[in-house]
């Protein structure tokens, strides 16, 4: 990629994360649930796509092998979320409803690393070794900013996203 090319791909991505800042500091009807509306996941979505192309520098025929792995993972993974709240929320009243309710989300969960692996074996012949491996690290940073510009935007949380540390009892 030479300077001129990367330079508008920046410029870009710099021009999403300003338009997704300014319409999400608009203020819209409540939400409830912690939900977002459908134009502010639309919203979301662009900016994943802008954040993972730019940072994995994918080809357009990397793009279009790589999305509908990660786009499958997300659904899967969003179902097997999905299960484990329903079966937290109503472990049940004895003793041995609760151990069944535990050691299925026990299980749910072991299912979700098992989804992560597998899409990152999928991911490598697309990817590559190097980028295949820097993608959980992109996520994380993703997530980071998302919830950081969140914070921004509704004036809370410490600067920086630096929370004091938890304390276990």
């Amino acid at each position: 990629m030479n300077f001129n090319s990367m330079k508008q791909l920046t410029l870009t991505f710099g021009g999403l994360l300003f338009a997704a800042a300014m319409a999400w500091a608009q203020p819209g009807p409540p939400m409830g649930e912690g939900r977002m509306t459908p134009e502010q996941q639309e919203r979301l979505q662009q900016l994943r796509v802008a954040f993972f192309s730019e940072q994995l520098e994918l080809t357009r025929a990397e793009a279009e092998a790589f999305w509908p792995i990660v786009n499958e993972h997300e659904t899967a993974i969003e179902q097997n979320r999905e299960a484990i709240r329903e079966r937290a929320e109503a472990p049940g009243t004895t003793e041995r409803e609760v151990r069944t309710a535990i050691e299925a989300v026990a299980e749910l969960r072991k299912a979700e690393v098992d989804l992560d692996t597998s899409m990152l074996l999928e991911l490598l012949p697309v990817l590559g070794p190097e980028r295949t491996a820097s993608f959980p690290r992109l996520e994380r940073e993703f997530r980071k900013s998302i919830l950081e510009a969140a914070r921004k935007r509704q004036g809370g949380g410490p600067p920086g996203g630096n929370a004091p540390p938890r304390r276990h009892r």
